[in-house]
C-alpha cells in the first residue's frame, strides 16, 4: 500500500462518526481489559493484583486513571507538535482505533516468561532514570520493574505517533520530536514517585530510614499529614490531579482550535 493510500485511509478514519458515549465505553473497556489481563498474566496472577477487595478496587482505580493520563498526554504531545496540521477531535477519534495496542504487553510477557509474568513496579530513585531511557529499546538489557511487553508497547506507541505526524505533512524533524517527547514523558511517568518525592522535599523534611527515598516515604508509608493513606489510592489521587490538569489543557487547545477554524471560515 502506497503512502498516499495510507494517508487517505487515515483521513477517512478521522471522520468516522463516534458518539461520546460509545467512545467512553470503548476506551475504558479496553483500559479495564488491560488492567485485568495484567493482574492475571503478570507475576501477581490475581484480578486487581490482590485478594483483598478494597485493595483490588484501589489498584484498578489507580491503573485506569494512570492509563487515561498516559493517553491524554500522548494526544496532547501529538497535537502540540503538529499544531495547525493536526486537528484535535479527528485525532481523538482515530486514536481510539489504536488503543487496543495496550492489551499487547501482558500477552507478550506471559508468552516470553512461560506464564510466570513480570514483577512490575515504579522506580523510586532517579539514579536508574538514565539506564531506563537508554536501554528501554535494547532487547538484550533487562530492566527491573519494566517488562519486555511494556517496552514493545511504548515503542509501537512512539513510532505510530511519529508516523501519524509525518503522514500529516509535519515533516521528519517534528516526527522525531514527537517520538522523543512521548518516549521521555512515558519514562517520567515510570519515575512518578521520584518526581513527587523531589517536589515534596521542597516542603517536607523526610527522615530517610532504612535507605528509603523521599518518594517511597511519601507514597508507600502511612503519614498523618496526608488525606489518602493507602498506597494505590495515593497514586490514584496524584493521577487524578494530573488528569484534571490535562483536561483543562485539552479544553484550552480545543477552544483555540475551534475559534481559529471559525475565523478561517469568515
Amino acid at each position: 500500500m502506497s503512502i498516499e493510500k495510507i494517508t487517505k485511509t487515515i483521513k477517512k478514519l478521522e471522520k468516522t462518526p463516534i458518539g461520546r458515549g460509545h467512545w467512553v465505553i470503548t476506551f475504558f473497556s479496553i483500559v479495564y481489559l488491560r488492567v485485568l489481563l495484567e493482574g492475571i498474566l503478570e507475576s501477581q496472577h490475581r484480578i486487581g493484583y490482590s485478594t483483598d477487595p478494597l485493595t483490588g478496587s484501589a489498584t484498578i482505580i489507580h491503573y485506569v486513571l494512570a492509563f487515561t493520563v498516559y493517553y491524554l498526554s500522548i494526544l496532547l504531545i501529538i497535537k502540540i507538535t503538529g499544531w495547525k496540521l493536526i486537528r484535535l477531535r479527528p485525532l481523538i477519534r482515530i486514536s481510539l482505533l489504536c488503543t487496543p495496542v495496550i492489551i499487547i504487553p501482558p500477552l507478550i510477557d506471559a508468552l516470553v516468561t512461560g506464564g510466570d509474568g513480570y514483577h512490575l513496579y515504579y522506580h523510586f530513585q532517579w539514579k536508574s532514570f538514565l539506564v531506563v531511557v537508554l536501554n528501554s529499546f535494547n532487547p538484550f538489557t533487562s530492566l527491573p520493574g519494566i517488562s519486555h511487553g511494556q517496552r514493545i508497547e511504548v515503542f509501537l506507541v512512539c513510532l505510530g505517533s511519529a508516523v501519524y505526524l509525518y503522514l500529516s505533512n509535519s515533516g521528519i524533524l517534528k516526527s522525531i520530536l514527537c517520538f522523543t517527547s512521548i518516549y521521555l514523558t512515558l519514562c517520567l511517568y515510570e519515575f512518578l514517585p521520584s518526581i513527587i518525592g523531589s517536589i515534596a522535599r521542597l516542603f517536607i523534611k523526610f527522615e530517610q530510614s532504612g535507605g528509603l527515598s523521599a518518594g517511597q516515604e511519601l507514597m508507600l508509608r502511612p503519614n498523618d499529614a496526608l488525606i489518602v493513606y493507602q498506597a494505590h489510592l495515593r497514586f490514584a489521587f496524584v493521577y487524578l490531579i494530573i488528569f484534571v490538569m490535562l483536561l483543562v489543557l485539552f479544553w484550552i487547545v480545543d477552544s483555540v482550535e475551534q475559534r481559529t477554524s471559525k475565523e478561517g471560515n469568515l
